[in-house]
């Protein structure tokens, strides 16, 4: 990240953040520190279980059903092919363990463990717009724009787009919905995502 020295650090057992970093030279004009963000082995290895037992209550609730028809049950079968090819897919994901440790533009003093890896983005005007919009595309921030706006200018929402669930994903991995994020307060110095989920289908 963005960071001046050495990228390696040994610390005694039960070092916190706030003291690792107290140590790392920065440039404080080129410094996203409100982004800072923290990979850990042992978080990945949680999400990769609760990944896991996801995919199993989905195969479990979907291939187990019955049907009563002949039509039905073509349905049902070709639902279940696609879903387990969706879940073999899924199981290949490899989550990162990136642990949130940004609270309202402060930093928990998290005790850190062997392995972390702590990453300090530069700091950024470039917006991601993706999801279900028309043209996902990377922008450059404006304060006078509102997440709607940069959604608009995106070609605005696609079909399978639900304009009620935006949300804000910040280079932390913090998500916030768009509706209790002031785009124009803190955000001069953080590149981030606006997101816009699709609709569910049943």
């Amino acid at each position: 990240g963005a960071y001046l020295g050495r990228s390696y650090y040994v610390v005694p057992k039960g070092t916190t953040l706030h003291e690792l970093l107290n140590g790392v030279a920065v440039n404080p004009e080129e410094t996203a520190y409100e982004s800072l963000s923290v990979r850990r082995e042992s978080v990945a290895e949680r999400q990769k279980k609760a990944l896991d037992d996801s995919l199993r209550r989905l195969e479990t609730t979907y291939l187990g059903a019955s049907s009563s028809t002949v039509e039905e049950s073509a349905i049902r079968a070709r639902e279940a092919e696609l879903i387990s090819q969706f879940v073999r897919e899924a199981r290949q994901v490899e989550p990162n363990g990136r642990l949130v440790v940004a609270h309202e533009s402060k930093l928990v003093d998290i005790r850190l463990q062997d392995g972390d890896v702590i990453t300090i983005p530069e700091v950024s005007d470039a917006i991601l717009i993706s999801g279900e919009v028309v043209v996902p595309q990377a922008v450059v921030y404006r304060p006078v724009m509102s997440a709607m706006d940069y959604i608009d200018g995106a070609g605005g929402v696609s079909q399978r787009g639900d304009d009620d669930h935006i949300l804000v994903v910040r280079q932390n991995g913090a998500v916030r919905d768009a509706d209790d994020v002031t785009l124009d307060d803190g955000f001069q110095d953080t590149a981030f995502n606006l997101d816009l989920t699709g609709l569910d289908v049943a």
